[in-house]
């Protein structure tokens, strides 16, 4: 009994130390979790991976590095700028004066034999203009039976001084730059114009309302891809009731294709929580593949609809990168890397290739690498403790086997969900600075105007010129919705 209690007293102790050295690596230790393949060999090297006792060599794990440092360090890029071609261009001619233009030795003319040209790039700051719209009106003297005057030009805001232009700075300065308002507030104040926050914050819901009927057509458009990526990450929603103070957990979520079989369409929606209603409702009618991460509430949507799951990779390397980071001398972890690093490597050699060929390549290549895996951990996972936590990054990927090999069904699906992750950034960006939404219907707006902002960029548009045109069109009467759709808009 006294034996059963010091082992249980042992496990217990190396549980609480891996995770005060957890708690120590997220407060102190780097973010990052950049690791080559190269630096497992390092701590193994001979290269091979045991199962059951048996050698399994690698043929893949050597690889030629090449060093991309300069080495001269005396040699430096000039080219070091890139600019536009719609960049306004000037020419400023610098020359001699007309005494200089005479030959001091026999005084004749003298003539312009070439020129040398250096470039300069000027920064000009925005200005605001005052433009006042004038409205003659005319009438007959003879009859006197009316009064004729031309109508009021449309606005997305009516009886507001907000022209699509401004309002279209407002939104990109916080939607795209993450600016708070009292920062846009102090910056058209130096420019010559006072907003209060409360104002710019009611135009932000006004554009949100008017371009949010095109959010169901860019919808339309993302279910015809194939393959969708999705992710979701917290914002702080205040409380709706007056007597509770501080704010809640909200959530928005990402659905996003990458232009693999259609153009980029980056969507997102807003939820007051993290439940499975929300991505249930979103996803009703979609039939494809869903690249998503383990969490529990896409299950019903793969039982329920025809959606076929896709794990993600990076999500369960994770889990073993991070106990490399807890305990350097880890082999197990590192061999599991080593493993998963030897897909990655094989999705870089392959990614210039057609889907047909690429999943040619995955059927030949990375199939066997991930039976060798998975008879790997099946021997590792029974020489763990149940609860440890490499136990449990084991049985995280044992559980997720066969969405993880499932990006092997074709060759436009990703091995990981990193798009989705790298489309999360911008929302993290904008709570650090303008901290939160105010009720719901702000939440709604943020994602009307985040989904907006970030489709455009991922189809390279310039974010102000596309605002700047769809609110100037969609406010006059039969605007045609289809042609400002990011992916389908056309400057000019």
């Amino acid at each position: 009994t006294l034996q059963a209690m010091v082992i249980d007293l042992h496990f217990a102790k190396e549980r609480l130390f891996e995770q005060v050295r957890l708690m120590q690596l997220r407060q102190f230790g780097r973010s990052s979790e950049i690791m080559h393949i190269d630096q497992l060999a390092l701590f193994d090297p001979t290269n091979v991976i045991t199962v059951d006792n048996q050698i399994i060599e690698d043929s893949e794990s050597t690889t030629n590095v090449t060093s991309t440092k300069n080495k001269d360090p005396k040699i430096v890029k000039r080219q070091s700028y890139a600019l536009d071609p719609s960049v306004q261009t000037e020419t400023r001619r610098v020359d001699i004066s007309e005494d200089e233009k005479i030959c001091g030795c026999c005084h004749h003319p003298l003539h312009e034999c070439g020129s040398d040209e250096s470039k300069k790039v000027e920064y000009q700051p925005a200005k605001l203009v005052l433009t006042i719209v004038e409205r003659p009106k005319y009438a007959c003297r003879g009859c006197e039976t009316g009064i004729k005057q031309a109508l009021l030009p449309p606005s997305p805001i009516p009886k507001s001084i907000a022209t699509p232009s401004l309002l279209a700075f407002i939104v990109v300065s916080k939607f795209q730059w993450h600016l708070p308002i009292y920062r846009i507030e102090a910056m058209l104040k130096q420019q010559g114009i006072t907003l209060s926050r409360k104002t710019m914050s009611r135009w932000i819901g006004f554009c949100a309302d008017l371009l949010r009927p095109l959010m169901p057509l860019m919808k339309q458009d993302l279910f015809k891809s194939p393959h969708i990526f999705t992710d979701d990450t917290t914002i702080k929603l205040n409380h709706s009731e007056k007597d509770r103070q501080g704010s809640i957990t909200a959530r928005l979520w990402v659905y996003a294709s990458n232009g693999s079989k259609v153009p980029p369409i980056i969507l997102y929606d807003f939820t007051p929580n993290r439940k499975q209603i929300g991505p249930l409702n979103y996803l009703k009618g979609y039939q494809g593949y869903l690249q998503a991460d383990a969490y529990t509430g896409y299950d019903v949507i793969y039982r329920k609809y025809k959606i076929k799951e896709v794990a993600c990779w990076q999500h369960a390397q994770s889990h073993f990168k991070q106990l490399v980071k807890i305990d350097p001398k880890d082999l197990i972890s590192k061999q599991a890397i080593h493993y998963i690093q030897q897909l990655y490597r094989l999705e870089r050699e392959i990614k210039h290739l057609s889907f047909k060929k690429i999943k040619k390549q995955r059927r030949i290549k990375a199939k066997p690498i991930l039976k060798r895996f998975r008879q790997w951990l099946d021997a590792q996972i029974q020489r763990q403790l149940p609860r440890s936590k490499l136990y449990g990054a084991m049985q995280y990927i044992i559980n997720q086997w066969d969405a993880l090999n499932r990006y092997c069904d074709a060759g436009y699906l990703a091995i990981d969900n990193n798009f989705s992750e790298r489309e999360m950034r911008p929302i993290a960006l904008g709570r650090k600075n303008y901290m939160q939404v105010g009720n719901e219907n702000a939440g709604h707006s943020t994602a009307v105007m985040y989904s907006l902002v970030e489709s455009a960029k991922a189809n390279g548009l310039n974010v102000y010129d596309y605002l700047k045109d769809v609110l100037d069109k969609i406010c006059v009467p039969n605007a045609t919705l289809l042609d400002l759709l990011p992916h389908r808009w056309q400057p000019g």
